[in-house]
C-alpha cells in the first residue's frame, strides 16, 4: 500500500423535529425547505473551508516538516 489516510470528521446540523413543527406553524412549506436548504448548504461552505485549512495543514506535516 502506497497510501496515507486522511480521515475527517464531517456533521451537518438541521433543526430538531419540535423546533420543525413549529417553524411549519410560521412557514410556508415552500419557504421551510428553501430555508434548511440554505442552512445546509451555508454549513456545507464553511465545512469545505475548514477543510481546506486541514487539508493543507496535512499536507505541510505529512512532506513538508
Amino acid at each position: 500500500k502506497n497510501k496515507t489516510n486522511f480521515d475527517i470528521s464531517v456533521g451537518v446540523n438541521i433543526p430538531g423535529k419540535t423546533i420543525f413543527k413549529a417553524l411549519q406553524m410560521d412557514m410556508e412549506e415552500e419557504e421551510l425547505k428553501e430555508g434548511l436548504v440554505k442552512l445546509v448548504k451555508k454549513q456545507i461552505n464553511n465545512l469545505e473551508q475548514k477543510l481546506n485549512k486541514e487539508v493543507e495543514t496535512f499536507i505541510q506535516n505529512q512532506y513538508y516538516e
